[in-house]
């Protein structure tokens, strides 16, 4: 009778009914199988997946049978053990070769731990066999968005929306598709349908945030994040989207930002300080040193042009190196990074607590965090502190928000004198410049200035649209208003959209900037457009990065607002690394003056555009063997310190 009726409210969908039920029906019967494997249906449901495994394991253990053994093999992949799924799938599917199901659920397993070539194969197979199957269609979808083929998964999507149930995730899947094409605006209008079709679907409400966001649209990006907390305060992807989304912000002042990092620290790292464990490395100030280095992308990204520099030129014989790499779609450029590590741990679809007892295992010195609250983060992993030493650096540009984390990599010019207030870490400073740049190999010869032919200034940046901000539009337009005839460019992916990019004309058109002086669009790769410029223009209250250096090594110097450390100071450093200190502002006005002072002397601009790049090549930004020496010395004297401690 009881399991009769647990049966019922399984189906009705009344699982906490069906738990009690069957919590009485097992204690009577402990070996009845049906029992055992509706329990752990209903344990799945409940999302107790520790508990479905053990329930399932009982009912496989009685005799074999397909269902309960796939049930088993679900509630593996859903508790985090992917592995002891695949090795039950594969033994279903030897049994059952042509069971589409079975096929479908291999493959989502194979997504999990990264392996996208096998989880198509299987995807594939479970078309062939049946074509109606909508879970394999879905994973169709993923395994191409995995892929990085966001065309062909956008098709894949919407092709399960329009014809196979009308999914709320599809619907959500294709937005994500849509955003990765960069058309970010066409991925808020199919997020939008879907917070229509599917209120409050957390996943959905992220990704309308995340676009939001990439388009500058920041208060309507926080709004969505105060929905997603309402409806889960402790997902960990949304906050560190939420503080990415804060440090862009014109809005909040340094105490402010600073403050929500510390919620995000009572959320989710203090109650991690109870998994401390001692650490049993050897303290030993001469020894070889392990080193780990956590990232996601060892890849033609961008930061190659910073990481490439430090590990090719790391001391071998004094360190040993580990890579632990969540590296999704690798390339040419991760198959050199693999060269460069002793050790390489591909992570990809391993949890939080895989990965710090991996770590542990491996005897890491000192880890290094180069994302940040980027995407692909692992923050938690150093919330657990698996490693004597750790440092953030790279990545990000901004304190991780915890006091796990030991050190922040910066310098003298990036984290001042009082600006250590601002980061959760200790800022270590290195006496020079914290980076080496690597120019990427095609970006060809400067160029002559481009205002002695065309006789107009042209003015320029190739930042992302989230930096620029209403108060950055109004500095930029109160320029082009004092230097007569001058031309603005702004170039990024964020404006592929040719709405956003008329959307852009109309906020400068709303200050008197007619459209005709203005050149908005996005070029791949842009050393052409950068020729085509005179003077850069940095933003604030964040400050560009990479683009900033690219532009001086093409003979482009710009302009910089100082301000809060280190979102605020990065141009400043860059500048003080070649000697250009007088193109640093510290206010507003001031940085509208130098702009259209350094527009009026031309004859000073040409100056600078023939000798920039040589003044670069020269300076600590390029001297790369420099770089790398400084950052092992200082990853002796916190290895020293940590040991002093120790003993």
């Amino acid at each position: 009778q009881n399991l009769t009726g647990a049966m019922s409210l399984y189906g009705n969908k009344d699982f906490k009914g069906a738990d009690r039920l069957l919590t009485v029906f097992v204690a009577q019967n402990p070996a009845h199988q049906d029992g055992l494997n509706l329990w752990g249906a209903v344990k799945l449901e409940l999302g107790q997946n520790r508990e479905a495994v053990q329930l399932f394991l009982r009912a496989h253990s009685i005799t074999w049978r397909m269902d309960v053994a796939t049930n088993l093999a679900t509630a593996y992949r859903r508790a985090g053990l992917t592995d002891n799924a695949l090795v039950l799938f594969k033994e279903v599917l030897e049994i059952h070769p042509q069971h589409a199901t079975a096929h479908s659920s291999v493959s989502a397993a194979y997504l999990d731990v990264g392996e996208y070539e096998l989880a198509r194969r299987h995807t594939l197979i479970a078309l062939d066999i049946n074509p109606a199957l909508t879970d394999a269609r879905f994973n169709l979808a993923v395994v191409y968005e995995k892929l990085g083929l966001h065309g062909e998964a956008f098709k894949a999507y919407m092709d399960c929306f329009d014809n196979h149930g009308g999914s709320a995730d599809a619907l959500c899947g294709a937005a994500s598709a849509r955003h990765q094409q960069f058309d970010y605006l066409g991925a808020i209008a199919l997020h939008q349908k879907c917070e229509g079709l599917a209120p409050g679907l957390v996943n959905n409400l992220i990704g309308l945030a995340r676009s939001y966001a990439q388009l500058g649209m920041l208060e309507e990006a926080f709004r969505v994040h105060e929905k997603v907390f309402a409806l889960d305060p402790r997902h960990q992807l949304a906050w560190s989207n939420y503080l990415f989304a804060a440090n862009y912000s014109p809005q909040l002042s340094g105490d402010e930002r600073l403050e929500l990092y510390r919620k995000y620290e009572q959320t989710f790292a203090l109650p991690l300080k109870q998994e401390w464990r001692p650490h049993l490395n050897e303290a030993s100030l001469g020894r070889r040193l392990r080193v780990g280095y956590v990232y996601s992308e060892f890849t033609k990204h961008s930061a190659r042009s910073f990481l490439l520099p430090l590990l090719e030129h790391h001391d071998r014989s004094g360190f040993e190196l580990y890579a632990y790499s969540d590296v999704k779609h690798e390339d040419d450029v991760t198959a050199h990074y693999r060269t460069l590590f002793d050790h390489w741990v591909h992570v990809t679809g391993r949890d939080d607590q895989w990965l710090t007892n991996r770590v542990r295992e491996d005897r890491i010195d000192v880890l290094v965090d180069l994302a940040g609250h980027t995407g692909g983060n692992r923050l938690l992993v150093f919330a657990r502190k698996p490693a004597p030493v750790s440092l953030h650096w790279l990545d990000y540009g901004y304190t991780t928000g915890l006091s796990a984390t030991d050190y922040y990599l910066t310098d003298e010019v990036t984290v001042p004198a009082g600006g250590d207030r601002y980061f959760s870490e200790r800022p270590w400073r290195l006496p020079r410049i914290a980076l080496a740049y690597r120019p990427i190999s095609d970006m060809g010869d400067v160029s002559e200035l481009p205002a002695s032919e065309r006789g107009y200034v042209t003015f320029g940046t190739l930042t992302r649209a989230v930096r620029i901000n209403d108060g950055v539009v109004d500095a930029w337009a109160r320029i082009l208003r004092a230097v007569p005839g001058s031309r603005l460019v702004i170039n990024s992916r964020n404006y592929a959209s040719a709405q956003f990019v008329e959307d852009t004309c109309d906020r400068f058109a709303r200050l008197g900037i007619e459209r005709g002086r203005l050149e908005v669009g996005h070029t791949s790769p842009p050393w052409d457009l950068l020729r085509g410029i005179d003077v850069g223009l940095d933003c604030f209250p964040h400050n560009s990065g990479t683009t900033l250096i690219e532009s001086l090594y093409m003979g482009i110097p710009f302009v910089t607002l100082k301000g809060t450390p280190s979102i605020g100071t990065l141009g400043a450093s860059i500048l003080d690394s070649v000697g250009l200190n007088e193109f640093i502002a510290h206010d507003v006005d001031q940085y509208v003056s130098v702009a259209t002072s350094v527009a009026a002397d031309l004859g000073r601009l040409k100056v600078l555009r023939s000798s920039l790049r040589s003044r670069v090549q020269a300076s600590a930004m390029m001297d790369e063997a420099g770089f790398a020496r400084e950052v092992e010395l200082a990853y002796r004297k916190m290895w020293k310190l940590w040991c002093g401690e120790a003993t």
